[in-house]
């Protein structure tokens, strides 16, 4: 199948049924370093059962690409369409997941919120917008499974129990609520609950038991869209879960930073904290950032790269719509917002307020590398291994090991997205390489012998 250089990159489901038997990289980015070049198998369930060196043997097929690296997992993605409310955006899983396959993202966590419900809104004995509720039950029917594209690993959270909201829709009866009606919540939610975004000010009347609930269940903490908590808030919930390492939400984004009054946004920036007593027996969070350079510019994202290590910090897109200038959005029933004229973030309509952007794994990926300088071995830390250990899917994917499912990325050599492999199985594929254009160049004249 042929298509015009410049048309989109078409999507393909379920390209093959069966997985690869060998692929070969020029260069394959592994766990252990780098192979050049590299050769890995695959069983019949997509795992990968060998990473070698070695040339097969002969009666191997083996399909040769210049870079793999493993898929992207991208932990914070509302989604980019599907629905007119971005509310209800996972109750269409197949138009996400097919969408974020073509774009790098091979596993995540399908992002949800839990605004108040409005007058118009059914609601259920909690107080609690059922749609919420409905959507997550969709997401919990499709959590693992193949079929789609990308693969929901589980339910990231957003709330509601946020004190500063940003972007997000109002909750705030919802994080006013008392421990009974939390623990219903998370019951509802159901048990894929992979994180929540919860506020470290909001918990203080009940002496953080509602960390201390997600603790218990094994429920990653990350803490965020938070303008007002204290130093002594933050330390008091690191020490009420521990052992536990908490995460952090989209930093700077909806946080504050003081040189006096450390806020959120003064322990992303921390790799180690003081030989002091309030910090003992406790580690600063991982974090996460959204890559798009709007949200944070670079060079707030080049200070953070300074400051962490890629195995403590991930990307993320904070997808809310697909990248289409101009477009209007719902978000909440009859809140709408809009796509900015770039196409590269999502705005409440009428104002300056991001909620929201319309990044993917694979622009992110790139801008690490073309614009911020970090390698391709510290890029692939932040883009697919960190924030599969930091949900705890790690053992499945988020890199290139011997047991973990054959979820990769055949890039050409200047990193171009060429396929898209989710258990051994092609799921997308760039019909036409993608051609770098550097400038127009006259055609030249061919000459013509005569006969």
């Amino acid at each position: 199948m042929k298509r015009r250089r410049g048309d989109a990159p078409i999507h393909i489901s379920n390209l093959s049924t069966q997985p690869y038997q060998t692929l070969r990289g020029d260069i394959v980015v592994t766990s252990n370093g780098l192979l050049k070049p590299g050769y890995i198998s695959f069983d019949n369930d997509g795992n990968i059962t060998s990473i070698s060196k070695q040339t097969p043997n002969q009666n191997t097929s083996v399909q040769t690409f210049p870079i793999i690296i493993p898929g992207f997992v991208d932990i914070h993605n509302h989604g980019v369409g599907g629905a007119e409310d971005v509310i209800d955006y996972w109750n269409n899983p197949s138009y996400n997941l097919s969408r974020l396959a073509k774009q790098g993202t091979t596993s995540c966590l399908a992002t949800v919120v839990f605004p108040d419900p409005g007058s118009g809104d059914i609601q259920d004995n909690s107080n609690q917008n059922i749609r919420s509720k409905v959507t997550c039950d969709t997401i919990s029917t499709i959590v693992n499974q193949n079929g789609y594209g990308c693969v929901v690993r589980g339910i990231h959270a957003e709330g509601p129990v946020v004190a500063t909201l940003g972007g997000l829709p109002d909750s705030s009866k919802q994080a006013a609520g008392d421990l009974d009606s939390f623990h219903l919540l998370l019951n509802n939610i159901g048990p894929y609950l992979k994180m929540m975004t919860i506020s470290p000010s909001c918990d203080t009347i009940n002496n953080y038991q509602r960390f201390q609930l997600l603790a218990e269940r094994n429920i990653k903490i990350s803490l965020g869209h938070d303008k007002n908590c204290t130093d002594s808030e933050i330390l008091k919930v690191l020490h009420a879960v521990k052992p536990m390492r908490c995460h952090m939400t989209h930093v700077f984004n909806v946080q504050s930073f003081h040189h006096r009054n450390s806020g959120l946004a003064n322990f992303a920036l921390v790799s180690k904290f003081p030989s002091l007593i309030q910090y003992q027996g406790i580690e600063p969070p991982t974090v996460e950032v959204i890559g798009d350079l709007k949200h944070v510019s670079p060079m707030a994202l080049r200070a953070l790269l300074g400051a962490r290590s890629p195995t403590d910090m991930c990307c993320i897109t904070d997808a809310i719509a697909e990248s289409i200038p101009g477009k209007t959005i719902k978000y909440s029933s009859t809140r709408l917002a809009e796509v900015s004229n770039d196409g590269t973030t999502v705005n409440i309509a009428g104002s300056n307020v991001l909620c929201g952007s319309c990044t993917n794994m694979h622009e992110t990926f790139r801008r690490l590398i073309d614009i911020l300088g970090v390698s391709l071995e510290d890029a692939v830390l932040i883009c697919a291994t960190t924030p599969s250990q930091i949900v705890g899917i790690d053992d499945q994917v988020g890199s290139i090991e011997i047991g973990k499912r054959g979820d990769l990325l055949l890039l050409d050599d200047k990193l171009n997205l060429m396929e898209t492999v989710i258990g051994g199985c092609s799921v997308w594929q760039q019909m036409e390489p993608y051609v770098v254009k550097v400038g127009r160049r006259k055609k030249a004249k061919r000459e013509t012998k005569k006969k």
